[in-house]
């Protein structure tokens, strides 16, 4: 049965109403959970002169493209800490130049958009479950896939399906989400950081976290592409993962909470040859002061965030 994309503009107005409704109610718990976003990207660039172009750079004549994006976010419990999510997802439009030319490209959703005809797909379907570990309860607020309720402040969280890793690692306030945020390819994540994914940004794997009021440690493995960039995932993932460690510490700095973090990542991907090649990329980031970000904008106050990444590669012998 094929679904029309005037029904799922519906579905994801529904999933916004949802949301409203749930705006206006304080601090309700939720069974469930509908929302819905829609993203229009729109970019033009004028006539430059290059003094060479070639099949993979940038055109120099007069560009305008658009993507465009749905997706429906939708949760429910399944019993005390347990919850499942489906996101249908639908994309459409092209890049400036085939996302040729462009180190940085300035559209960050166009890795979810493969052809110029609205494409349907499950963007993810994951089980979350959640060990409350005692002491102070803090509420969840309602958002895409995250269903509101009160849970322990010290807590494990453990995560199986389809996903992207950047729904749990790296978050990040100011430069996470090209839907909401800043646009650009590099700036969604770490550009050091080629986290696994498929060529719309999605995987399958297993994450585990242990949440903290202080401090936070987060640990995956996710399943790798057959080919750089490809839809294809691999099942062997003893041979061909993607490994992402995470620790998270806050802070308060004259009353005022931040966090600053340390970040590594492994990355294997397979090879028929007996080298393998491997990655590690740490991540500095910088805000107010050094080794410190903040989270969440700080209210009266101009944020400032730098990154400063550093990626070493090498190969190793058998």
């Amino acid at each position: 049965m094929k679904t029309s994309p005037l029904a799922f503009t519906i579905l994801v107005i529904l999933g916004w109403a949802q949301a409203a409704d749930a705006d206006d109610e304080v601090k309700a718990e939720e069974d469930w959970s509908l929302h819905g976003q829609s993203t229009i990207i729109s970019q033009r660039h004028p006539p430059f002169h290059a003094p060479y172009s070639g099949d993979n750079s940038l055109k120099t004549g007069t560009e305008t493209r658009s993507s465009i994006t749905g997706t429906l976010f939708a949760g429910t419990k399944l019993w005390s800490g347990g919850e499942l999510y489906f996101d249908p997802e639908v994309s459409f439009g092209r890049g400036l130049s085939g996302v040729f030319g462009l180190a940085g490209f300035p559209n960050g959703e166009i890795a979810r958009v493969g052809k110029a005809t609205p494409t349907f797909y499950p963007a993810r379907f994951f089980y979350r479950h959640t060990i409350g570990l005692g002491g102070e309860k803090v509420f969840i607020d309602p958002d895409q896939n995250q269903i509101a309720g009160k849970q322990d402040a010290s807590r494990l969280v453990f995560t199986l399906g389809k996903l992207s890793a950047l729904d749990i690692f790296d978050d990040n306030s100011f430069t996470h989400e090209p839907r909401a945020q800043f646009m650009n390819w590099a700036l969604v994540t770490n550009g050091a950081w080629d986290f696994p994914a498929d060529s719309r940004g999605y995987t399958k794997g297993f994450a585990a976290e242990w949440i903290n009021p202080v401090w936070s440690v987060r640990a995956g493995v996710f399943m790798m592409p057959k080919e750089s960039n490809g839809l294809r995932l691999d099942p062997r993932i003893a041979k061909a993962h993607g490994d992402v460690v995470e620790i998270e510490l806050q802070v308060r700095l004259e009353g005022i909470r931040i966090e600053f973090e340390y970040k590594m990542y492994r990355q294997d991907p397979s090879g028929k040859t007996s080298n393998e090649l491997c990655s590690v990329a740490k991540t500095k980031h910088v805000a107010l002061a050094e080794n410190l970000r903040p989270r969440r904008p700080l209210a009266d106050m101009t944020a400032i965030l730098k990154r400063e990444i550093w990626n070493a590669t090498w190969l190793l012998n058998s």
